[in-house]
């Protein structure tokens, strides 16, 4: 089974079609994953609780939009924390954080997005059929 050609970079594709999605030749409604990264802060967990209850109504709010599916901090060490949004563009997972208190207030010091083609799993985007052992790709 042939996957759609990945970019990898900061510069993608150039053309209107292949601009659409971080993955050519998939159709322009074609839902992606998302990953949302953030470094926190040292002292995040003991000061995140003035925030915390804005934080997860941003949270949850997304959750009913159909953007966020998942949500959280890593632990040993608490130093990431991983949201996994899904949309047809980054833009819900960008104005997440641009909208956190926890990134408004210093707790996050660096955060980006990056597309998760998701492959194996009950929710992944693009499933591979059983017996299939990786993706090729295209040109």
């Amino acid at each position: 089974m042939l996957l759609p050609s990945l970019w990898v970079g900061s510069n993608p594709p150039q053309g209107e079609e292949s601009t659409k999605h971080p993955f050519r030749n998939l159709p322009a409604e074609f839902s992606m994953h998302y990953l949302l990264i953030y470094r926190v802060a040292d002292g995040y967990l003991q000061r995140r609780e003035q925030y915390r209850g804005t934080h997860l109504a941003l949270a949850q709010a997304a959750v009913q939009r159909g953007e966020l599916i998942l949500g959280g901090a890593l632990s040993e060490p608490a130093d990431q924390a991983l949201l996994l949004f899904q949309g047809d563009t980054p833009e819900a997972a960008r104005n997440f954080a641009e909208s956190d208190p926890y990134v408004q207030n210093g707790l996050v010091h660096s955060w980006e997005v990056r597309p998760w083609l998701t492959v194996v799993g009950r929710d992944a985007q693009i499933p591979l059929p059983p017996g299939v052992s990786g993706p090729e790709q295209r040109g």
